[in-house]
């Protein structure tokens, strides 16, 4: 009797963690992520499904943006959308998910460096090897600890060759793995370390070879003044310690020199300053301050600030500095050679070779080398990811747009905002190529790029006619049209959407090219169904208008004979309106 109900313990134990989890895994929700991150994306499957996923930040792309649209899905069909197009595994273990990049580094972490033998960890039985490791490691940091000469007149930094052996973090930080060569996880999630007692972070680091570093002595703290006054540098009150000395007053009547600036500084044409300033300073020509500036700046050219600046610069042709956290107007332009934050307002044009966290204004171009707030050009602006807009009338440049591109042609590697623009190239946006047919054009090609919600179309349509020539024989006649439109997408589920789309023609009916209006104008709503991977079919009607001024040579009307029929048919100044509803269908790449 005990040993039934042993093996019935048994039994329940074994079964109802499974059926709990596929009670869990089995819940279906209806998902529409557009743009989300990967680890949004987790935590809001994780919430609904009610488990918890284990993975490591290094190696997954966390903040690769996922579109997706399915419809009364399981957590098996949504992982297996999401890690299939990333090349990530993942394995379901009770409660947990574990995530793991599909990789050459990872397969190596979990096969080649896996341990032989566990070592002894008992209180009883120390592992004998962790004293010569230790030794070992103690050995390596002594002959790499950098050794300073003191004989010489110069500072040299001397660093031994290394040692062949270099440790790697397999030698301290090796996980515990399953026999399936999966990392295990303790009861918070993180994996578990066969030696814990050994640290990554205490593991020396292999050092690049450095170059001489020569000893540069302390810059002397400037002495404080209330005033000077001075003609040109050095000929003033201050002689020739003007280098070495900060002024609460300073006033050069042609070109001065000072220390420091604590107050007001006011020059005929120039103020050199070779250390901070920190007030007002006004120059007929320019400002040039060699460390940090806080305060105002005026100058009739230029105003170059070696260090950080912070307030406001005002300069007739241009302002120059380091990192900035200020407002910038100029004539002509404005110069950052780090990170930006605040206003640059310039005639030609902007640039930042850091972020910029603010706004861009210029006629002509602005340029970023990191992420930007705002750009606004006259002509285009490039920048890496973009968070509130992009506006110029020609071109906009972006990596990851957050915002609105708003140009004529808008550029991209992701977009989770919305591109408006005459062509929008998204790297991993809503890119296909059609083959289609319909009533009007028997063949269609058209190429469509940009977002889900906003996209360009771009078509070429032909068609044969037979017609008789003077002689009495029949002959096939070229009608073809090429057009521009615009489209947006919503989704039905997993594999379906529906495409709205308008698009206009210009036709040339039965010659090369024609000359007078014949335009074709189109509103379409499509079924779209997909059918693999990367392709889909599609179908649905067209609500057809054109508008001519086409004359027949022979009967003289007016119009199109490329029209199957007409439900709406009228001529108002010389221009004839004809209507039609017709089908289109074809297969998308």
């Amino acid at each position: 009797m005990r040993l039934r109900l042993t093996f019935l313990g048994l039994f329940i134990w074994l079964v109802l963690p499974t059926s709990l989890l596929a009670q869990q895994s089995s819940k279906q929700f209806d998902w529409n992520f557009q743009g989300e991150s990967l680890d949004v994306v987790l935590e809001v499957l994780a919430e609904s499904y009610q488990i918890k996923f284990a993975y490591s930040r290094t190696y997954l792309p966390m903040r690769d943006p996922i579109f997706l649209i399915t419809q009364q899905a399981s957590l098996n069909t949504v992982l297996s959308d999401i890690c299939d197009d990333r090349d990530i595994l993942y394995r379901v273990s009770g409660k947990q998910v574990l995530l793991r990049k599909r990789s050459r580094k990872i397969d190596e972490l979990s096969q080649k460096n896996r341990p032989t033998e566990v070592p002894q960890q008992t209180p009883l039985y120390a592992d004998p090897r962790r004293e010569a490791m230790l030794a070992e490691r103690r050995k390596l940091w002594k002959k790499q600890m950098p050794v300073i000469n003191r004989r010489t007149a110069e500072r040299t930094l001397i660093i031994p060759k290394r040692s062949k052996r270099q440790l790697n973090a397999s030698d301290y930080n090796m996980p515990a793995l399953d026999r399936f060569g999966d990392p295990l996880l303790d009861g918070e999630g993180m994996v578990r370390l066969d030696r814990p007692d050994l640290l990554l972070d205490q593991a020396p680091k292999p050092q690049p070879e450095p170059a001489p570093i020569k000893h540069i002595p302390n810059k002397p703290k400037p002495a404080n003044r209330m005033a000077q006054i001075s003609l040109l540098p050095y000929l003033g009150t201050n002689l020739m310690r003007s280098d070495r000395m900060s002024n609460n007053v300073s006033v050069n009547i042609l070109w001065g020199t000072s220390g420091g600036v604590d107050g007001l500084e006011v020059g005929g044409i120039a103020n050199n300053v070779d250390g901070d300033v920190q007030g007002i300073q006004v120059a007929g020509l320019a400002n040039v301050v060699s460390d940090d500036m806080i305060g105002i700046q005026f100058a009739g050219i230029g105003n170059m600030v070696s260090g950080t600046t912070k307030g406001f610069q005002l300069g007739g042709l241009y302002n120059r500095t380091a990192e900035t956290n200020a407002v910038q107007i100029a004539g002509f332009f404005n110069a950052a050679k780090k990170d930006f934050s605040g206003v640059q307002l310039a005639s030609l044009f902007n640039v930042a070779k850091g972020e910029v966290n603010g706004l861009q204004l210029s006629s002509v171009f602005n340029a970023s080398g990191g992420a930007v707030r705002t750009q606004m050009a006259g002509l285009l602006n490039i920048g890496g990811d973009v968070g509130i807009a992009q506006i110029a009338p020609l071109l906009n440049v972006g990596k990851n747009v957050k915002g609105v591109q708003v140009g004529l042609i808008n550029v991209a590697d992701t977009v989770s905002g919305l591109p408006v623009g005459l062509l929008n190239i998204v790297k991993r946006g809503y890119n296909r190529l059609e083959l289609s047919t319909g009533e009007t054009f028997f063949g269609n090609l058209a190429i469509k790029v940009g977002v889900r919600q906003f996209y360009n179309i771009f078509i070429v349509g032909g068609r044969y006619d037979d017609e008789s020539n003077d002689a009495g024989e029949s002959e096939r006649i070229l009608s073809w049209g090429l057009g521009y439109g615009v489209g947006t997408s919503v989704g039905l589920g997993r594999r379906y959407m529906i495409n709205l789309e308008a698009v206009s023609m210009h036709v040339n009916e039965r010659e090369n090219w024609t000359s007078d209006l014949h335009q074709l104008h189109q509103l379409k709503v499509l079924l779209d169904g997909r059918i693999g991977r990367k392709i889909s079919v599609f179908a649905g009607p067209v609500a057809n208008l054109m508008v001519s001024r086409l004359e027949d040579a022979e009967s003289g009307e007016i119009g199109t004979q490329l029209l199957p029929y007409t439900l709406y048919d009228k001529t108002l100044g010389g221009t004839r309106y004809q209507g039609w509803v017709g089908l289109n269908a074809g297969i998308r790449f």
